[in-house]
């Protein structure tokens, strides 16, 4: 973990490398249509399918938990003096929901670019009776659709799937826009794990790969993912 202040905004980026057992996943997951995509959607995975609004909703459990919580790195007056908080690329909101359910006197937000993804979040937050707010928005689409110095809070995990290097400056220096002087960015990023399976190594390298050869990767040669390394350069670069 990095932490760093520099004039308006602070940022807090994570980097996580995981180990994991496994059979064989791949046929499934083919078989379940979780593809490589060249839409104009930038969505790596079907977004449509209830399979993946599913893994997205326990992976992010798993990350909120094994990280400690929503706000594991701040202090109980940082937290309280956060009013408006911002979850960029939400998925089926589960950390959007989770903070609301914790903080239900805040506001939060949660946007993403996919409807159905949206729809599954408000759908969720409503029935679970927590004020948190969902809206379909491109993150990559700039201007966001806020004013100026909007939130306290920008939240920002697992987008490395369809980010490359001028999408993530473009994407931090509109989160100094909207964020308020003294404004927290929080990047959480994961790197290539290792795997004691053959079968799901091989699907590692087609995935690092893919990603290389379309030009969403941060690695010089294509064998890891890249953005652990070279987030806190980027974040330095767009003026954290």
């Amino acid at each position: 973990m990095h932490y760093f202040h520099r004039r308006r905004c602070k940022w807090l980026f994570y980097g996580k490398q995981a180990t994991h057992s496994s059979g064989n996943l791949l046929p499934r997951w083919r078989r379940k249509g979780i593809r490589m995509s060249q839409s104009e959607q930038h969505y790596i995975m079907n977004q449509n399918l209830i399979e993946e609004m599913v893994r997205l909703n326990r992976q992010g459990h798993i990350i909120t938990e094994g990280m400690g919580g929503v706000f594991p790195e701040l202090s109980s007056h940082d937290v309280s003096s956060a009013h408006d908080i911002l979850d960029l690329a939400c998925g089926p909101g589960e950390w959007a929901m989770h903070v609301a359910q914790e903080y239900p006197e805040k506001r939060v937000v949660g946007v993403d670019i996919s409807a159905r993804m949206i729809e599954y979040a408000t759908v969720q937050a409503r029935a679970a009776h927590l004020p948190a707010e969902f809206r379909v928005m491109d993150i990559l689409a700039h201007p966001l659709d806020f004013p100026d110095n909007s939130f306290d809070i920008v939240n920002i995990r697992m987008i490395f799937g369809f980010m490359n290097k001028e999408r993530w400056q473009q994407l931090l220096k509109e989160c100094q826009r909207i964020l308020r002087p003294g404004g927290l960015v929080r990047v959480t990023e994961t790197e290539r794990g290792l795997y004691n399976h053959t079968v799901f190594e091989q699907y590692m390298d087609m995935w690092t790969h893919a990603l290389f050869a379309s030009g969403l990767s941060l690695s010089s040669d294509g064998t890891h993912y890249g953005t652990a390394t070279v987030m806190k350069r980027l974040l330095r670069e767009a003026g954290y």
